[in-house]
């Protein structure tokens, strides 16, 4: 069962946006740490499958929300619990995106809160990239 939800404190900010992208250079740093060669992620192959050209690995764009919500919002302290995210469309490298982070509901009775995430295209945020709801525990 679910914990009832309440509304976030009007005193404090309830959503953070940031923006950025993702070199190849970086993409190709991310696999060397993780292990993560798959040829979807390498520049100056023949084909990318269903892509027109390299993409970002889900798991990275999944640390950008990692440090948004360990850094920024809502900052350091912060323990993130976990992440259901959906990939609607690929991140390209290079491609700027805009990451949302909005404040869903909060825990009664302890520091637990619901995050909706989501990472639109910068050029086009009607393209939704990626969305879904991190679980994060932060005392206010």
């Amino acid at each position: 069962m679910l914990p009832r939800s309440t509304s976030p404190d009007a005193s404090r900010p309830t959503e953070f946006e940031d923006s950025r992208s993702f070199s190849q250079g970086v993409v190709d740093t991310f696999a060397d740490l993780t292990g993560d060669h798959n040829f979807l992620h390498k520049g100056g192959q023949a084909s990318y499958g269903p892509f027109e050209g390299p993409i970002v690995p889900g798991a990275l764009i999944m640390g950008h929300f990692a440090k948004i919500l360990g850094t920024q919002f809502p900052g350091p302290g912060t323990v993130y619990l976990g992440q259901e995210l959906k990939f609607n469309q690929p991140l390209y490298v290079d491609q700027r995106a805009r990451f949302l982070v909005r404040m869903q509901r909060s825990h009664d009775s302890k520091p637990i809160h619901w995050l909706e995430t989501r990472c639109l295209d910068f050029d086009d945020p009607s393209r939704v990239l990626c969305e879904g709801v991190a679980v994060v525990k932060f005392k206010w």
